[in-house]
């Protein structure tokens, strides 16, 4: 290159960098955010944890918030968060929801057994529960509509999604801000339902949720559905097994187990299947339901 091409590069070089850098764009992204998705859904998301007799509570899955046709809140996450297998509940179970001061408040089970109706209401066929919950007067959350759950057979391998929750019980106490990972639904099938997405313990119980790529708006249509909506709830990680065999008596030794990228869902239909449960929609009905806010 001669430096007759070598001062002109570097010159266009410099025309770029100021053109990037010149506020070109400055009035059309005065006030605007990035894109992803619609924050209100993260007000949805609450951390479930354990509260040990010494010691601070530790988080141990997510749960999110559904809202029900008479008005009501149930917490919903995964069942084997709250229950070991026997379907035996969990003791010292908490629930943290953030607060409108910008803090966050750990209610423990037994104040929602003080003001809320029944209790944990757990799935015969899938890995899901739910209840109805009370929350402090400031809570600084949302629910999610069940019109807005998309039916298994609307979901399309490939489809993008998003995976707010806990992840090895990531949270800050002061303000459980979920951490947000993106995936895709990797199958569906009547049998099985699996998601292309790293999770980790403390994921249990986290919303899927549909986002499209290229969100259209105005007068132009899609062939797709154009909206976030709810597709299911992270089950389990599908783990990657393989062992160690000794060359020596050819017998195996050591077994690794990794994280295959690849999890289990619980899909949406599943879901409204509890929350429509004759014992879930009898509790809903009653006309003396106690007040939804604990004080």
């Amino acid at each position: 290159m001669t430096a007759k091409h070598h001062t002109l590069r570097v010159a266009l070089c410099a025309v770029l960098l100021g053109w990037l850098t010149s506020g070109v764009f400055a009035d059309e992204d005065e006030g605007k955010m990035t894109e992803g998705i619609e924050q209100q859904w993260l007000k949805t998301i609450v951390s479930v944890e354990q509260i040990p007799e010494k010691g601070d509570p530790i988080a141990i899955g997510t749960a999110f918030l559904v809202g029900t046709k008479n008005q009501h809140v149930l917490l919903v996450t995964a069942k084997h968060v709250i229950a070991n297998e026997t379907g035996q509940l969990r003791p010292n179970l908490g629930y943290r929801f953030n607060l409108k001061s910008d803090k966050a408040a750990l209610f423990p089970e037994s104040d929602m057994l003080k003001h809320a109706p029944a209790n944990w209401f757990l799935s015969a066929t899938h890995d899901v529960a739910c209840r109805f919950i009370a929350f402090p007067l400031d809570s600084d959350i949302l629910t999610i509509p069940t019109e807005m759950f998309l039916p298994t057979t609307r979901t399309q391998p490939g489809a993008p999604a998003l995976v707010p929750g806990f992840p090895l019980g990531l949270r800050s106490p002061e303000h459980a801000n979920p951490i947000v990972r993106r995936g895709i639904v990797a199958r569906v099938d009547s049998s099985n339902f699996i998601l292309d997405a790293f999770v980790y313990p403390g994921n249990s119980g986290s919303p899927i949720l549909y986002v499209p790529t290229i969100q259209v708006s105005g007068g132009l249509k899609s062939p797709f559905i154009n909206r976030v909506r709810l597709i299911g709830l992270v089950s389990n990680t599908i783990s990657y097994i393989d062992v160690a065999v000794s060359q020596h008596t050819q017998r195996p030794r050591v077994t690794f187990e990794e994280n295959s990228g690849l999890c289990n869902i619980v899909p949406a239909d599943a879901i409204l299947d509890l929350i429509n449960r004759k014992e879930v929609r009898d509790i809903d009905a009653l006309p003396d339901l106690k007040p939804k806010e604990s004080k």
